[in-house]
């Protein structure tokens, strides 16, 4: 009951944020899926660094920006919904950035939830998971969550890319749709930066 309330309410969260999800559901089928969504690293990015936006055209800049990203992406308690996760707290959320390091939360009394294992990462570049996130961790489908950072002509950018494979526990369309929503929430949260301390 408890997994069907969840798959549930990802599907209307599905439906309340399609309006304003710039994601890509790639492919779908009885039993897979594949989601992509591209962002540009916004100018609220460059602020934690002090640096102009045009400064994205130097490449010393525009790594500097995709550094900071990828340690705010390392730190996924200071940035993931606590609406999707499993205690409500995502404060607790860490990431262990090594190979075969864990995407843990912990909550109450030695309780505990693997959201995904590192299967690579290249600093600044890629972080590749095996994650089955939400509903899908007590389902028989592997699910692999890869973020990478590239530059384009118009400044660095950042790719999450989730691809889903196996018995799906409902129609793949609107299981995509709704994780889409739930991804794209969580990318813009990513890159929604804090503001610089004061000088």
């Amino acid at each position: 009951m408890i997994k069907s309330a969840i798959i549930a309410a990802y599907v209307v969260l599905a439906s309340v944020t399609a309006t304003t999800a710039r994601a890509e559901v790639l492919s779908s089928a009885p039993d897979q899926f594949i989601i992509q969504i591209d962002r540009r690293l916004p100018a609220a990015a460059l602020a934690p660094l002090r640096v102009p936006e045009t400064a994205t055209t130097d490449a010393a800049a525009r790594q500097a920006v995709i550094m900071a990203v990828w340690a705010r992406l390392l730190a996924p308690g200071l940035w993931w919904s606590s609406a999707h996760s499993w205690g409500g707290d995502a404060s607790t959320m860490r990431i262990d950035p090594q190979v075969g390091g864990c995407w843990c939360e912990t909550f109450g009394e030695g309780a505990a939830v693997e959201h995904g294992r590192i299967m690579a990462i290249v600093p600044g570049e890629r972080l590749l998971l095996r994650a089955e996130l939400g509903p899908l961790q007590s389902s028989a489908v592997t699910g692999k969550l890869e973020w990478q950072f590239m530059t384009n002509a118009d400044g660095p950018a950042l790719r999450l890319r989730y691809a889903v494979q196996g018995a799906l526990p409902m129609a793949a369309a609107p299981l995509a749709a709704a994780v889409d929503a739930v991804l794209t929430e969580q990318i813009d949260r990513l890159l929604a930066m804090p503001a610089p301390p004061a000088p």
